[in-house]
Formats: C-alpha cells, structure tokens, sequence
C-alpha cells in the first residue's frame, strides 16, 4: 500500500509540472511601467553602476535584470530600456495572488524607495515618496479589480497591463513554474478533512473561500480526469484520487 501510495504521488508531480504552465498563465499578465523623466536617474547606468553595497534591511543595491521584489518574493521584475533610450520601463509580475500579503503597489514603492536609498534616484526621500505614491495607488487599484482600461499616465510615467496575447520572458515563466511544482510535491494523503475541506462518500464540499478556485482531479496515473473551477461541492469518482483546489496543497483521496 505504501509503495502504491507513492507511485501515485510521484506521478502526479510529473503531471502537475506539465500543467502548471497553463495554471500560471493568466497569473502573470503584468503591469508595465514606463518612466518618461529620465532626470529621475542618477545616471543613464543607475542599476548598473550605482553602489554595490547592502541597506541596513538587507537590501542589495546591485540589481539584475530579472528579480524577486524585496518585499514579497510572490512579486518578480523585469527592467529593460531601449539603446539610445533615456526611458526605464518595468514589468510586475504577481504569482500565487491569492498568498500575496502585499499589494503589487505597495510592493513596487519598496522598491522604488530603496532605489532612493542606494543613490540610483536623483531624488530626496521626500521628492522619492511623492512621485512613487500616486503610482503605487493605481497600481493596487488594478490588484484589487479596478484598473481603468486606459491605463494611468502623468508627466513622469504612464502604466498598462498587459493583454493577454502577452509573452512571458522564458526567466519569468521558468520561475513561475518552479513554484508551481515546489508546491505540487508537498503532496499528503487525508482520510476526512484538510484546510476546512470535508468529504462525504463521493463528494468534497469547498468552504467558500475556496469556491471559484480553479481545481484540478488526478487519477492514480497522473492523468487529469476533471477540471473547472470549484462550486460548493465537487463530485469524485468511487477510486483513488488527487485532488487540487487553489493554491492549497493538494490532497491524496483515499477510498
């Protein structure tokens, strides 16, 4: 029993691997934000030449390309600027929104203000803290629902998100994936109830923070059997099954 136990989590990593590309997708369409001001900048080489040395929080002020945000490591970044051009722009990544304790705004004003701490801003805090306000707003206003189609745009900056005909950079989807399976193998098995999900005989019955959430049922080969998005109830077949709602973990259904 135990090793069949086993082959059936083994497997359903295999799969999940396979489908947390499609799962991630519609996760990760980002802000994109683009600076007009180039006066902004200590310099034209600001990220790459500013001080190499780390803030009393542990912030380091040398910065890559492609980055996990200090402040949440659910929030990844992505800098590019044209040759010849003075305009930074930024694309914001969210994953797993729904563990996200930080709103992306609030996120992104971290580290625009840490930028002002490492000398890569030609700005006070103060000035710093008044350009970065506004944009963090409008940039919760899109997290929670509310982006206006237009976008948001000032003298400094103007911000969109991203349609879905997007394509991820191969670092971004790379991350996101990784994520994905790392949570997959935390597979358990459970017998009556697990994160305020009960079974009875052949059916789940899904609290209503997790109602809507896209759910995903294996069979003991790993092959997904059924998908959707999780009602009140879910429907199981009379046989061992995997089950996977949300990002909770997923659980291993033991009949």
């Amino acid at each position: 029993m135990r090793k069949f136990i086993f082959t059936i989590l083994l497997t359903a990593i295999y799969v999940m691997a396979d489908e947390c590309d499609d799962y991630w997708r519609d996760l990760t369409l980002p802000i994109v934000i683009t600076f007009t001001d180039s006066t902004l900048w200590h310099s034209r080489n600001s990220f790459s030449s500013g001080a190499v040395f780390v803030t009393e929080d542990g912030y380091n002020c040398r910065k890559q390309q492609y980055e996990k945000a200090f402040l949440d490591t659910n929030t990844y970044m992505y800098r590019e600027r044209w040759s010849g051009d003075p305009q930074w722009t930024f694309r914001i990544y969210v994953l797993q929104r729904e563990q996200s304790i930080y709103d992306i705004g609030d996120v992104f004003k971290d580290e625009f203000l840490h930028w002002q701490d490492c000398g890569m801003l030609n700005l006070t805090h103060e000035q710093a803290d008044s350009i970065i306000t506004p944009l963090a707003y409008a940039m919760n206003n899109w997290f929670a629902g509310n982006w206006p189609n237009e976008g948001y745009e000032t003298d400094l900056f103007y911000v969109w998100q991203a349609g879905d005909g997007y394509t991820r950079p191969k670092e971004i989807s790379s991350w996101a994936k990784q994520a994905c399976i790392s949570e997959s193998t935390a597979l358990l098995p459970v017998k009556n109830k697990s994160a305020g999900i009960t079974f009875e005989k052949d059916l789940v019955h899904v609290p209503e923070h997790l109602q809507g959430k896209t759910y995903f049922l294996f069979d003991v080969n790993g092959k997904v059997i059924q998908k959707g998005f999780a009602d009140k109830t879910i429907r199981l077949p009379n046989k061992p099954t995997i089950l996977k709602i949300g990002n909770r973990k997923p659980s291993l259904l033991l009949f």
